[in-house]
């Protein structure tokens, strides 16, 4: 992997110490730009678990991915940053009646720091622009959005979200038991072929930005800046193209 390329790509500078202050500076230049997409799961190009495979699609080929790309290949660069991580297998939460999904669902990082553990995750879709320390029961505020960490039991961390600071909802849960990344081959295949796989029903592409964030689906482009949503109808595969390149500069070849 070309380091240099790769934070040349972010836009960020080498360090030659893993701070804290350059972590959140590469979790929040990867957010900005690299999309969460599934476009290839809906042209039929199997994702595989392999961090030359990453690289080549994200830096390369100018695109983004979905969580295990996406932490996949990042987790790389922080270990070539100087950082300790290891990976972490996560359960989405679903709904009340069904609970949270099976082991390795989702991907998310462990990064161990000079001032503790934190949690980093560039592969949620909306979520914390920069890492979340491993501090139990507390408000963790970010750019007007509340986050918290609490311990279900003696294992699993749940990861919770508000918009408020009270009301908070269930985002996914996770044990610090480190995993390797071909640990998660067998989902990434699921998510890419089962029919109840929510990334197989439709095509998303979605960024954030400075003043809000960028999502497009099959159906509608949404922009949200400076707390105005605008929703524009997708009437055609053309429009998805169209506004794919515009947005998001991916061309895709049909």
């Amino acid at each position: 992997m070309d380091t240099e390329n790769y934070l040349k790509k972010l836009s960020v500078e080498s360090s030659v110490k893993p701070s804290v202050e350059y972590l959140n500076e590469l979790h929040h230049k990867h957010l900005l730009t690299f999309p969460f997409e599934n476009l290839d799961i809906h042209s039929s190009t199997p994702i595989v678990t392999d961090i030359k495979k990453f690289y080549e699609k994200l830096i390369n080929n100018n695109r983004g991915g979905f969580c295990y790309e996406l932490n996949g290949l990042f987790n790389e660069l922080l270990k070539e940053c100087g950082y300790k991580t290891y990976f972490v297998s996560c359960n989405v939460f679903i709904s009340d009646e069904e609970g949270f999904s099976p082991d390795y669902d989702h991907i998310a990082i462990i990064v161990q720091t000079e001032d503790g553990e934190y949690l980093a995750d560039v592969g949620f879709g909306d979520n914390f622009l920069e890492p979340l320390k491993l501090i139990y029961d507390k408000s963790l505020e970010q750019h007007g959005i509340h986050y918290r960490l609490s311990k279900i039991n003696s294992d699993e961390i749940l990861l919770e979200k508000s918009l408020n600071g009270s009301d908070y909802s269930m985002e996914y849960k996770f044990k610090l038991i480190p995993k390797e990344l071909n640990d998660f081959a067998e989902r990434c295949h699921y998510h890419q072929t089962s029919p109840q796989s929510h990334f197989t029903r439709g095509k998303i592409c979605s960024i954030p930005t400075t003043k809000g964030r960028i999502s497009l689906s099959d159906k509608k482009l949404i922009i949200t800046k400076g707390g105005e949503r605008n929703e524009i109808t997708i009437n055609s595969n053309d429009e998805f193209d169209k506004f794919l390149f515009e947005y998001f500069k991916i061309k895709l070849w049909r």
